[in-house]
Protein backbone atom coordinates (compact mmCIF):
# COMPACT_ATOMS: atom_id res chain seq x y z
CA UNK A 1 0.00 0.00 0.00
CA UNK A 2 1.41 3.32 -0.97
CA UNK A 3 0.40 6.16 1.69
CA UNK A 4 0.41 9.58 -0.30
CA UNK A 5 1.66 12.43 2.13
CA UNK A 6 0.56 15.64 1.44
CA UNK A 7 2.84 17.90 -0.57
CA UNK A 8 1.78 21.01 2.00
CA UNK A 9 2.60 19.00 5.62
CA UNK A 10 6.04 18.03 3.88
CA UNK A 11 6.60 21.42 3.58
CA UNK A 12 5.52 22.49 6.87
CA UNK A 13 7.49 19.57 8.18
CA UNK A 14 10.75 20.84 6.39
CA UNK A 15 9.54 24.96 7.52
CA UNK A 16 9.50 23.78 11.26
CA UNK A 17 12.35 22.09 11.30
CA UNK A 18 14.36 24.78 9.60
CA UNK A 19 12.45 26.98 12.31
CA UNK A 20 13.69 24.95 14.79
CA UNK A 21 17.07 24.87 13.70
CA UNK A 22 17.59 28.61 12.85
CA UNK A 23 15.85 29.32 17.09
CA UNK A 24 18.69 26.90 18.25
CA UNK A 25 21.44 28.63 16.27
CA UNK A 26 19.98 32.13 17.85
CA UNK A 27 19.36 30.75 21.50
CA UNK A 28 22.61 29.36 21.40
CA UNK A 29 24.30 32.56 20.21
CA UNK A 30 22.31 34.57 22.86
CA UNK A 31 23.74 31.98 25.44
CA UNK A 32 27.70 32.66 24.20
CA UNK A 33 26.71 36.60 24.31
CA UNK A 34 24.90 36.27 27.50
CA UNK A 35 28.04 34.29 28.62
CA UNK A 36 30.97 36.51 27.46
CA UNK A 37 28.95 39.88 28.87
CA UNK A 38 29.21 37.71 32.10
CA UNK A 39 32.55 37.20 32.24
CA UNK A 40 33.06 40.96 30.60
CA UNK A 41 30.83 42.18 34.11
CA UNK A 42 32.99 40.05 36.18
CA UNK A 43 35.77 41.34 34.74
CA UNK A 44 34.75 44.41 35.09
CA UNK A 45 33.62 43.74 38.94
CA UNK A 46 36.93 42.59 39.60
CA UNK A 47 38.81 45.44 37.99
CA UNK A 48 36.67 47.78 40.43
CA UNK A 49 37.44 45.16 43.13
CA UNK A 50 41.18 45.61 42.92
CA UNK A 51 40.69 49.63 42.16
CA UNK A 52 39.09 49.87 45.68
CA UNK A 53 42.08 47.45 46.99
CA UNK A 54 44.62 49.66 45.39
CA UNK A 55 42.55 52.58 46.88
CA UNK A 56 42.19 51.33 50.31
CA UNK A 57 45.96 49.81 50.32
CA UNK A 58 46.81 53.59 49.35
CA UNK A 59 44.82 54.75 52.52
CA UNK A 60 46.73 52.83 54.58
CA UNK A 61 49.79 53.90 53.78
CA UNK A 62 48.96 57.38 54.72
CA UNK A 63 47.51 56.58 57.82
CA UNK A 64 50.37 54.50 58.46
CA UNK A 65 52.72 57.70 57.48
CA UNK A 66 50.39 60.41 59.41
CA UNK A 67 50.88 57.99 62.61
CA UNK A 68 54.43 57.79 62.34
CA UNK A 69 54.57 61.69 62.24
CA UNK A 70 52.48 61.83 65.08
CA UNK A 71 55.10 59.59 67.02
CA UNK A 72 58.15 61.88 66.16
CA UNK A 73 56.01 65.05 66.85
CA UNK A 74 54.90 63.63 70.41
CA UNK A 75 58.25 62.62 71.21
CA UNK A 76 59.96 65.92 69.80
CA UNK A 77 57.13 67.49 71.97
CA UNK A 78 57.60 66.35 74.94
CA UNK A 79 61.34 66.23 75.02
CA UNK A 80 60.81 69.98 76.58
CA UNK A 81 58.42 68.76 79.12
CA UNK A 82 60.88 66.27 80.19
CA UNK A 83 63.77 68.06 80.53
CA UNK A 84 61.82 71.23 82.55
CA UNK A 85 63.45 71.78 86.15
CA UNK A 86 61.78 72.93 89.67
CA UNK A 87 63.81 75.58 88.68
CA UNK A 88 62.86 76.48 85.39
CA UNK A 89 59.38 76.72 86.53
CA UNK A 90 59.52 78.68 89.26
CA UNK A 91 61.68 81.17 87.13
CA UNK A 92 58.68 80.73 84.44
CA UNK A 93 56.03 81.24 87.82
CA UNK A 94 58.33 84.52 88.82
CA UNK A 95 58.54 85.61 84.72
CA UNK A 96 54.71 85.25 84.77
CA UNK A 97 54.08 87.06 88.35
CA UNK A 98 55.73 90.33 87.22
CA UNK A 99 54.07 90.34 84.22
CA UNK A 100 50.59 90.15 85.45
CA UNK A 101 50.80 91.13 89.48
CA UNK A 102 47.02 90.89 89.65
CA UNK A 103 46.37 87.46 88.79
CA UNK A 104 49.65 86.16 90.44
CA UNK A 105 48.13 87.92 94.12
CA UNK A 106 44.82 86.19 93.51
CA UNK A 107 46.06 83.06 92.47
CA UNK A 108 47.99 83.27 95.68
CA UNK A 109 45.61 83.82 97.78
CA UNK A 110 43.36 80.89 96.08
CA UNK A 111 46.40 78.33 96.64
CA UNK A 112 47.07 79.53 100.58
CA UNK A 113 43.44 79.14 100.95
CA UNK A 114 43.67 75.71 100.00
CA UNK A 115 46.67 74.74 101.53
CA UNK A 116 45.47 76.27 104.96
CA UNK A 117 42.09 74.18 104.54
CA UNK A 118 43.78 70.71 103.68
CA UNK A 119 46.41 71.57 106.91
CA UNK A 120 43.68 72.88 109.17
CA UNK A 121 42.13 69.16 108.68
CA UNK A 122 45.05 66.83 108.82
CA UNK A 123 46.73 68.35 112.03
Amino acid sequence: MFVRTDCASVHESILLNEGAKVAKKRAARKRASASSQNSTSRELDNHEVEKQLDAAREALRNAEEFYARQQDNKADDQSPLESRTLGSVIDDTLRLVRRYPGTGVVASSAVGFVIGRITRRIF
